[in-house]
C-alpha cells in the first residue's frame, strides 16, 4: 500500500520486502498469518494481522460466527440484519422475498474488500448469483442506529494489536 510504504518513509525506516529477514518493527502483509508466525514476534514487533483472522475477513465465515453468538447471546446480537450464506441458503432466501414485501438486498462476495464486488438489489435472483460464494443480508437504511440511538461518530470498530513474547527495543524498521 502506497500511503503505508509514505507513512513508513516519513518515519525514517527501512523498507524491506524481504520475508525471511527478522529484523523488523512492522510487517505489513495482504495475506493470513500463521500463528507459528505470531508465536515468533519479539515484543515490540507488530503485524497488521493476527492468526485466524481469514476466517472473520470472510463474509461468509463471520456471517456464521455471527449467527452462533446470535443462538447463544441474542440480546445482544439484535444488531444483526438478516443474513443468508449464498449460495447454500438461495432457496430460503427466494421464498422469504415471496413471503414479505420485497426489501432491498445488500449483497457481498465471500472473499472481496474495499466494496469491490457489493451491490444493492431487490432482486433475489440477483441476489443468489454471487459466484463463488458470499452472503446477502438485509440492507438496513441507518446501520450507526445502536439500541434507536445515533451513535455517530462514537459507533466503531476497535481493533487490538498482536504482542509477541519476548522483550526488546524498537529497530525502526519495517517489512512491507
Amino acid at each position: 500500500y502506497p500511503l503505508v510504504e509514505e507513512a513508513v518513509n516519513s518515519l525514517g525506516w527501512v523498507v524491506s520486502r524481504d520475508e525471511k529477514q527478522t529484523d523488523w518493527d512492522l510487517f505489513w502483509t495482504d495475506t493470513s498469518v500463521s500463528e507459528e508466525r505470531v508465536m515468533r514476534l519479539k515484543r515490540f514487533q507488530k503485524i497488521n494481522h493476527f492468526a485466524g483472522m481469514n476466517i472473520l475477513a470472510r463474509k461468509v465465515g463471520m456471517a456464521k460466527v455471527l449467527r452462533r453468538m446470535g443462538l447463544k447471546l441474542p440480546e445482544h446480537f439484535s444488531f444483526m440484519p438478516q443474513t443468508w450464506l449464498l449460495p447454500s441458503e438461495a432457496s430460503e432466501l427466494k421464498m422469504q422475498s415471496r413471503k414479505q414485501e420485497q426489501k432491498w438486498l445488500i449483497v457481498k462476495p465471500d472473499n472481496g474488500s474495499q466494496g469491490k464486488g457489493i451491490f444493492l438489489t431487490d432482486d433475489s435472483d440477483k441476489a443468489c448469483c454471487v459466484s463463488p460464494a458470499g452472503v446477502a443480508q438485509e440492507y438496513i437504511e441507518r446501520p450507526f442506529l445502536i439500541d434507536g440511538e445515533d451513535e455517530g461518530e462514537e459507533a466503531g470498530e476497535v481493533c487490538g494489536c498482536v504482542e509477541g513474547g519476548e522483550a526488546g527495543e524498537g529497530k525502526g524498521r519495517s517489512d512491507t
